[in-house]
């Protein structure tokens, strides 16, 4: 699992809020979490990385295999 916050551009956001929610619910540390905003394009760029490193490639294979 990759927690992504998004929309952390808007004036109500509480980015700090709900990644402790995140925390306390699944258990995944803030350091693992990216908080990005899509429409103005803040911290995007580190959505591909981390995926090439947090999802390992045989798992891709196998979504690929089922037709995911």
């Amino acid at each position: 699992m990759i927690p992504v916050l998004n929309k952390i551009d808007l004036p109500d956001a509480q980015p700090e809020r709900i990644a402790e929610q995140i925390e306390d619910t699944f258990g995944l540390s803030r350091e693992e979490m990216i908080h990005v905003s899509a429409k103005r394009g803040i911290n995007v760029e580190s959505l591909l990385p981390a995926i090439c490193e947090r999802i390992p490639p045989y798992y891709l294979l196998l979504l690929k295999m089922l037709n995911y």
